[in-house]
């Protein structure tokens, strides 16, 4: 009876010095910064096609936009244009519901970004032909027009610089594979430090030789070229967006710890972007843009 008692008070110290001796799971913090992502974006979209009037408004001092354009061809055809963003932003993890370690998904990227645009441009010209001389072939008796042609041109634009304040919200394969890819989505708000609106004026002067049936035969070149421009601060603009960022990683480094935390990745964001333009009324544009950056793990 005594070897059992003994035996069992034995065993009871033994499994009371185990419980002591398990410490409870530390808790982490509720979120922690683990990334800093660096990009330069390019972003794509259809011009918007503007009025004379829209002008008119941004820059009501202009005396170029004073003139009679009603004998002026409006060039309305729209093109791409290519925009340029600079961006950095962190990357936030959030703890699990036990809080004992972070989770990989989602992961939070929030930042700030600089930004050129121009939003809204437009064309008009008009050309002038005035009978010049009249040259008669000696050999062939063919006859040939020589006209002065005059071409004036003005070319609008109005563009910004913004500052923007970015968050999205992604999923990830998993982020620390050497290929990994994820989506989600992303808003951003913008304000500009500078909005302003310019106008070109151009006129040349050139000789044409047209033959009998008015056919072009010929140009002597530009007799008289004079380039003016006028530029104009506007008020400031804002700007509010929402996109779908697709993107995929590649980690660098295998063996050394420096490259194994450091990946590229390419990012795309189809986008719509609204512009209000204090001037004018809201602008949305529907576009994509393209990213290639640098992130760094600081785990």
């Amino acid at each position: 009876m005594k070897n059992k008692s003994v035996l069992s008070v034995i065993g009871i110290c033994v499994l009371v010095g185990t419980l002591w001796s398990q410490e409870p799971e530390k808790k982490v913090k509720p979120l922690k910064i683990s990334d800093v992502f660096i990009s330069n974006s390019f972003i794509g979209f259809k011009s918007e096609i503007s009025t004379l009037d829209h002008f008119k408004s941004l820059a009501p001092e202009s005396v170029f936009l004073q003139n009679d354009f009603s004998e002026f061809t409006n060039h309305k055809y729209s093109y791409g244009n290519i925009n340029s963003m600079f961006a950095v932003n962190l990357g936030i993890q959030f703890a699990n519901k036990e809080g004992t370690k972070f989770r990989n998904n989602p992961l939070l990227r929030i930042g700030i970004g600089y930004s050129q645009n121009s939003i809204l441009s437009s064309s008009y010209s008009n050309e002038t032909r005035t009978p010049y001389d009249t040259l008669i072939s000696s050999q062939t008796g063919n006859t040939h027009y020589i006209d002065s042609v005059n071409t004036e041109r003005y070319s609008m634009s109005y563009g910004t610089d913004i500052i923007h304040l970015d968050a999205s919200l992604i999923l990830r394969t998993d982020p620390e594979a050497r290929w990994s890819m994820y989506g989600g989505i992303g808003f951003n708000f913008g304000i500009s430090i500078d909005s302003y609106t310019s106008i070109s004026k151009f006129n040349d002067e050139k000789t044409e030789i047209r033959n009998a049936s008015q056919q072009f035969n010929g140009s002597f070149g530009i007799d008289n070229y004079n380039y003016e421009s006028e530029h104009y601060k506007n008020e400031t603009t804002y700007s509010l967006a929402a996109y779908i960022p697709l993107g995929i990683d590649f980690r660098i480094g295998k063996n050394r710890p420096f490259w194994q935390r450091t990946h590229l990745f390419y990012e795309f964001r189809p986008y719509m972007t609204n512009f209000f333009i204090p001037e004018l009324s809201t602008i949305s544009k529907v576009g994509f843009q393209n990213s290639f950056g640098l992130r760094v793990n600081l785990n």
